[in-house]
């Protein structure tokens, strides 16, 4: 399967069968936790895009934290708990976004 598109929503095809333009209709994050200790990583995060005609699949998202020192999210998706307190995660594809709160909490003395 291939992404690709206009500029607009992504269009998906797959080998061997005629292009049909599937558009992206939204996406969504796959997080297994929102909490963890400081110095815990969770992930790579996933980020679903779902299409006009019901099929889902994995697209390659742009990560960003709403507070580094709390949380910090590398461009794969791992998620590090790097200080306690309550941070956001986003991931970006296209003009979509998704996002997912996060809460890091002390680790074991």
């Amino acid at each position: 399967m291939s992404c690709g598109g206009d500029g607009g929503s992504p269009i998906l095809t797959a080998p061997g069968l005629p292009a049909r333009a599937q558009r992206l209709t939204g996406i969504s994050l796959v997080v297994p936790q929102t909490v963890l200790r400081v110095g815990q990583s969770v992930g790579p995060l996933v980020v679903r895009g779902t299409y006009d005609d019901g099929p889902s699949a994995t697209v390659e998202a742009v990560w960003t934290s709403t507070n580094p020192r709390v949380l910090t999210v590398d461009e794969s998706g791992l998620v590090t708990g790097a200080g306690v307190g309550t941070a956001s995660v986003t991931a970006t594809f296209g003009p979509w976004r998704a996002e997912a709160v996060f809460q890091v909490v002390a680790g074991p003395d």
